[in-house]
């Protein structure tokens, strides 16, 4: 929304994108901000880019008429140059390079006179020019972004990784390029399952994952040994993954549920272990989707927890205390994902993985349903 309210004061779509990134990075972490700080931060960022003279054109919001109206879903809206290269920047565009092919696109139709248009003809439009001068494959991701919406059956994408990896970065991002609008965390379910089962029932759900530990041995846990000698590592590791299986169970749930819904969600967490999920019987009903990310770079790593401390104003101090049990969790996430053959995606320098995890995505999805990404689609099976 940000970006798209920039291009239309003028500004153009890379420098929009870039502001609105950092605007959201800034704010990412506050459970409520309101219109009137949105518009001064972003006035902060535009005086900070252009300078504090700011013409009155970039500190107010400009809404002229566009000259293409685009029907979507028989409601005609106004053409966004912003929205259509945001999604060709999707199927893997550099974003100079989609903003270039829209503008040539709304060129095009202006000097063909024409002034209403449907989005099934934008689309088709837009197809065309990836397919000349970009090339076949781009074009095909794209029409599959185009599709996913209409898939006869959910698209589930776990996000997993340790603490500190970026997986809740990356979600959002996500979603909106996939028409996804359910995003649930693995903490948020373990939170809802603490209020039904008190620590004296499953004492494992209340602890963090890298502190799980402590409760290696407590009554109860069903698959500790007993030894109380045993390393701390190896406790670690056990207690995690036991809190692991128990928070998949309300995983599990939430997939039946978006299942039974016919609802596309993206799920992300540390708790999402390979091998815990994808759940190989929900097969025949969803298009499930594993990945996890990593941070290689163990100073990159630590960085982000003070990062995310500047920025949103949580305490880095109980993450960097226990950074070596993260790291632990970390390597032993990665240690699953190899043994089950599930994507790694790094993250050391800080970019969001969005345009591998699309490829990802879209590359499952075109194995399982050749004609998604067919010129002429055919109703998928």
């Amino acid at each position: 929304m940000i970006t798209h309210d920039l291009v239309q004061r003028g500004i153009g779509f890379d420098d929009a994108y870039r502001i609105a990134r950092a605007i959201r990075e800034q704010i990412g972490d506050r459970n409520e901000v309101t219109t009137a700080e949105i518009r001064t931060i972003i006035n902060k960022h535009l005086a900070e880019r252009y300078g504090p003279e700011l013409p009155p054109s970039l500190t107010i919001p400009v809404r002229p008429t566009a000259a293409i109206q685009v029907t979507y879903q028989g409601q005609p809206q106004p053409f966004s140059r912003g929205l259509l290269a945001r999604s060709i920047h999707a199927a893997g565009v550099d974003l100079d390079r989609a903003y270039s092919l829209v503008t040539e696109l709304e060129s095009s139709l202006l000097t063909e006179g024409k002034t209403a248009i449907s989005s099934d003809e934008i689309a088709r439009r837009a197809d065309q020019l990836l397919e000349t001068f970009v090339g076949a494959p781009v074009a095909k991701r794209y029409r599959l972004l185009r599709r996913i919406h209409n898939l006869p059956r959910p698209l589930v994408i776990y996000v997993g990784g340790a603490s500190g990896t970026g997986k809740s970065t990356l979600s959002l991002e996500l979603a909106p390029l996939l028409r996804i609008y359910r995003i649930n965390a693995t903490d948020t379910i373990r939170q809802v399952m603490r209020m039904v089962f008190t620590p004296s029932i499953m004492p494992m759900l209340h602890a963090s994952s890298f502190e799980a530990a402590d409760y290696y041995g407590v009554p109860g846990l069903e698959e500790a040994t007993g030894e109380h000698d045993t390393d701390h590592g190896e406790r670690l590791i056990t207690s995690f993954e036991e809190q692991a299986k128990r928070v998949c169970v309300g995983v599990r749930a939430v997939v039946e549920r978006a299942i039974s819904e016919n609802m596309s969600i993206v799920v992300e967490g540390v708790h999402l272990v390979p091998g815990l999920v994808p759940f190989a019987d929900l097969e025949g009903a969803a298009y499930q989707v594993p990945l996890v990310l990593a941070t290689l770079d163990e100073e990159a790593h630590r960085a982000r927890f003070l990062t995310r401390s500047r920025r949103g104003g949580r305490r880095a101090e109980r993450y960097l205390e226990n950074f070596d049990s993260i790291r632990a969790i970390h390597d032993y996430i990665l240690l699953r994902a190899e043994a089950h053959e599930v994507p790694e995606l790094e993250t050391s320098s800080g970019d969001v993985p969005v345009i591998r995890t699309l490829q990802l995505v879209t590359g499952m999805l075109e194995n399982r349903l050749p004609s998604l990404s067919s010129a002429s689609q055919t109703t998928p099976e």
